[in-house]
């Protein structure tokens, strides 16, 4: 066999392989537009669902008095962002990143909006300590607080199984300790005990997270591909 022929066998080999991993068809949901935030439905997140596409405020200047709040920090669990974002009538835990890695939303919590209301206005009144407001980085699509939490997990040079459980314990413990600290800031502005926003137990949780992004096409792109193997004509 030449090099030529071998050559062209690779080729034709390569390209078939390539053709034959697809992107599986995966079931998408749609928040709800609300003007100046979008809303999340219960049917989103249902298991059989796997991403939602929500309504891009980034460039809206949305009602100050309806405005998303959002708290964030970074860290090494995800190589980017946790966010905790408050609208008038949700808290929704999510996560984004710099970089290809998917964004995901983990879970939901209704509220009503004097709970909201009174968040904000605390939040105005006596912001929380060690955060910075960025606020004006969003040119009032949204209010923002930038936690300067400092993740004190160290990436080695080399991931080994024993690191990465250590990891995981590590970031599923900052991650409770988190959110905690963060109920307890919105928590204090809010007035009537029986209005404290209750942080959702495991089994509330969605038990899968779900792709989230305003972008199909960027959705799309992170869904698994699927191998198909080539199919084997045989001489009859």
């Amino acid at each position: 066999m030449t090099h030529r022929t071998l050559l062209f066998l690779t080729l034709c080999w390569t390209f078939h392989n390539a053709c034959s991993q697809t992107k599986q068809n995966f079931p998408i949901a749609t928040t709800i537009d609300k003007g100046d935030y979008f809303y999340i439905p219960t049917s989103a997140l249902a298991d059989t669902v796997e991403g939602i596409l929500f309504q891009d405020k980034t460039l809206q200047k949305t009602n100050y008095n309806k405005r998303p709040i959002e708290f964030y920090w970074i860290s090494t669990c995800n190589d980017g962002y946790y966010n905790f974002t408050i609208t008038p009538e949700q808290i929704f835990f999510s996560s984004t990143h710099d970089n290809p890695n998917p964004d995901r939303l983990f879970w939901v919590i209704n509220i009503d909006t004097t709970q909201y209301k009174q968040i904000k206005r605390g939040l105005e009144k006596m912001p929380p300590n060690k955060f910075e407001n960025l606020s004006k980085n969003y040119r009032g699509s949204k209010i923002v607080y930038y936690d300067k939490f400092k993740d004190s997990f160290s990436i080695p040079d080399e991931w080994t199984d024993s690191i990465l459980q250590q990891h995981d314990v590590y970031c599923q413990v900052q991650i409770k300790r988190q959110l905690k600290r963060y109920f307890s800031i919105i928590n204090s502005y809010i007035i009537d005990t029986n209005k404290k926003v209750t942080e959702l137990v495991d089994e509330e949780k969605n038990n899968k997270p779900k792709y989230f992004s305003y972008s199909k096409e960027e959705m799309t792109d992170w869904f698994p591909v699927k191998f198909e193997p080539p199919k084997i004509v045989t001489d009859q």
